[in-house]
């Protein structure tokens, strides 16, 4: 009776003891009690973490450099080009100019005898537009075309073509997509701008808009030349003045000899030559609009002595 007893007692003791998940080892004792049983708990191995690797940036361009993220740390490092090995690229980074676009960049990383590879492509990188010049430089006003000269740069060494849009006084001109505006679309006081995006055949780069210019008052400007060839007793010029704004014109004698005088509203210049020194005698015509722009015309008029050439 007492062997069956012990007999029941060493089952219900192993299969309460295998409901447990960690192992359980029976040890028999020595002892002269045949149901003393001693046990000691033993933890297994965990299991080994799974190897991973990344290539950063998700989206990789020749602009950036591309790194390895490794979730084990005493990893190395081999970098591969289009299935290739790279010689001497055997670290956690991967230097930006040693790949062009197009490139499938791998990188394979190791350790105690496991191994994971990571691979990506190498992207476009959208043109850049640096700066955007308006010719002329100066003197832009009414009447006036503007071109605008735009610099920039393509990491991949892409062609760039651009593309226009003028905007005045800060409304877009949607007839305006060449890169010249003509001077008859805008006036004196319209603030003028022009955005300008690249395109390097597969991508756009970002829109560029310099500061908006102020289109100035234009000045008058001369239309006709002074007679060199004087055939009676008086010199006569009618000096005449554009203003593109469509201001009214002033005319005036900046410099000129005695006895000249000029018609303020029409122009006309008139000098007597008789009895005057012979000698250079250098004349500056001005017209002025009625807002403070002002332009002169120089010239020299020469009275030779008697029977002189």
């Amino acid at each position: 009776m007492r062997r069956i007893g012990w007999g029941l007692g060493l089952v219900l003791s192993l299969q309460l003891l295998a409901c447990q998940r960690d192992e359980v080892v029976i040890h028999r004792s020595e002892s002269s009690n045949p149901g003393s049983v001693q046990s000691s708990r033993e933890s297994t191995a965990g299991e080994v973490p799974r190897l991973t690797v990344t290539i950063e940036p998700g989206a990789p361009t020749v602009e950036t450099d591309l790194v390895a993220v490794s979730n084990e740390a005493a990893v190395t490092y081999r970098w591969m080009r289009g299935g290739s090995g790279m010689e001497g690229e055997e670290g956690r980074i991967l230097a930006k100019g040693m790949f062009v676009k197009g490139d499938e960049i791998t990188v394979v990383v190791a350790i105690d005898g496991r191994t994971v590879s990571a691979t990506t492509r190498v992207r476009n990188s959208p043109p850049k537009t640096l700066v955007v010049k308006l010719d002329p430089p100066r003197d832009i006003f009414h009447g006036v075309d503007i071109r605008a000269v735009p610099e920039g740069m393509d990491s991949d060494g892409d062609d760039i073509h651009w593309t226009y849009q003028w905007v005045i006084n800060n409304q877009a001109s949607p007839a305006d997509t060449a890169p010249i505006l003509r001077g008859d679309r805008f006036h004196r006081g319209d603030l003028v701008t022009v955005q300008v995006i690249p395109f390097d055949g597969d991508d756009a780069g970002k829109a560029y808009t310099p500061r908006a210019i102020m289109i100035p008052n234009a000045p008058p400007g001369f239309t006709t030349m002074p007679p060199v060839a004087v055939e009676s007793a008086v010199y006569e010029y009618d000096a005449h003045a554009d203003d593109a704004d469509g201001d009214s014109i002033r005319y005036g004698l900046a410099n000129a000899p005695a006895g000249m005088t000029i018609d303020l509203l029409t122009g006309r210049l008139t000098w007597p030559i008789t009895n005057q020194p012979s000698g250079r005698n250098p004349v500056e015509v001005t017209a002025e609009d009625d807002v403070g722009g002002r332009t002169s015309q120089h010239f020299t008029l020469t009275v030779n002595p008697p029977g002189g050439t």
